[in-house]
């Protein structure tokens, strides 16, 4: 079997349904790209008969007789692109904000996180999240969070601004505006 080298094996984005795959043959993988989503398969490895005192090895020579295909996930992705072409119907109302508030997620633009083009999202990010529904392992957070802050004064001298104005911006937690500071090794 010849050896295939691809290049750039990334064909999908991670943010909308895969429309591109390398295509299969006899001989395993090629460096075809194939303009569809491929179908959901796995492939049944056969167990060579036992022979006494050696280990049991699988088979892994590529043949179509030994492909599965998954179809209950097929069946699932089916059902979601349906879901997704018809507008996400019954959807929570958490989950239509969502949709709404990541326009164009694939593109890149960095300046949607500048203040005047975010969105108001209040709650939209909650750490550890709150009430019945708060995390278990918050208090591990919180200790890390603590543990961090101490390492990082005793290893380093904060430098602030001549005149400091910091003040706290609340949006489901507390974001410092405006300190602008510097952090330098101290030497032992």
């Amino acid at each position: 079997m010849a050896e295939v080298v691809i290049e750039n094996p990334v064909l999908n984005s991670p943010y909308g349904e895969p429309g591109r795959h390398f295509r299969f043959d006899e001989e395993g993988i090629t460096d075809e790209v194939v303009e569809e989503r491929r179908k959901s398969i796995y492939f049944m490895p056969i167990a060579q008969p036992k022979k006494k005192g050696k280990q049991l090895q699988l088979d892994t020579e590529w043949t179509r007789d030994r492909i599965e295909e998954n179809v209950f996930i097929n069946r699932v992705r089916e059902r979601v692109g349906l879901w997704r072409r018809g507008g996400y119907q019954g959807v929570t109302r958490t989950t239509r904000g969502l949709l709404e508030y990541w326009q164009n997620p694939d593109s890149f633009d960095p300046d949607r996180w500048l203040p005047e083009r975010r969105q108001a999202n209040k709650g939209a990010y909650v750490p550890f999240g709150f009430s019945s529904r708060a995390c278990i392992g918050s208090a591990v957070g919180h200790a890390q969070l603590l543990l961090f802050c101490a390492l990082v004064t005793r290893d380093f001298e904060l430098t602030v601004q001549d005149e400091p104005t910091p003040w706290m911006q609340l949006e489901g937690f507390a974001i410092p505006v405006d300190f602008i500071g510097t952090l330098t090794p101290r030497h032992a």
